[in-house]
């Protein structure tokens, strides 16, 4: 009889300890995640960590190396910059505006607005820019400091190549080829 109640009980205690194991695994690996997580998005900081933060950053002068590409063969000049990250010195502000934004026409409800800056380099006048800011607490504010005729440092992901598809209440001055860039960061 002591064999037998031994015998059920040994199963009992095996699988307790491994539970427990099991337990001390899951909460160490919570406490790993909750610790890249603050190491990945620390508070404070004007941006958020994403995957086009590890792209390598393609410094130009301007937009017309990119234009020019575009301008020779639509497709390869695409192919050539599409997806890549640039990063653009004294760049001219033409406008700050709120973005456009699709999803939020449909009636999707967004914790906060969609800023862009049109812009426009000194090396081209028939190819301009437009770079859809990340957002970052504070922006709200910030969007207010930029004038026309500014100069920044623009920083962004080229997401398409083109003709204009949007108004700007600074249409003359705004060329018609139209670099587009996402994850847009302006020092």
């Amino acid at each position: 009889m002591k064999r037998t109640i031994a015998a059920l009980c040994f199963p009992s205690f095996m699988m307790t300890a491994g539970c427990q194991q099991l337990n001390n695994a899951a909460d160490t690996l919570s406490s790993s995640f909750s610790s890249l997580n603050s190491v990945l998005s620390p508070s404070g900081n004007k941006s958020s960590t994403s995957e086009t933060d590890n792209l390598p950053v393609n410094t130009v002068n301007g937009l017309s190396v990119i234009c020019r590409d575009y301008e020779a063969n639509a497709m390869a000049g695409k192919k050539n910059w599409v997806g890549k990250k640039v990063s653009i010195s004294n760049a001219t502000v033409l406008e700050a505006q709120e973005a456009y934004d699709t999803m939020k026409y449909l009636g999707a409800q967004r914790d906060h607005k969609t800023y862009a800056i049109i812009f426009q380099t000194a090396d081209t006048k028939y190819c301009g820019g437009a770079v859809l800011l990340t957002y970052y607490a504070g922006q709200d504010d910030d969007i207010l400091k930029y004038k026309k005729g500014q100069k920044v440092n623009i920083t962004g992901v080229i997401y398409d190549i083109g003709d204009r598809t949007f108004n700007s209440h600074n249409n003359g001055n705004m060329a018609w080829k139209v670099i587009k860039m996402q994850n847009g960061v302006i020092r």
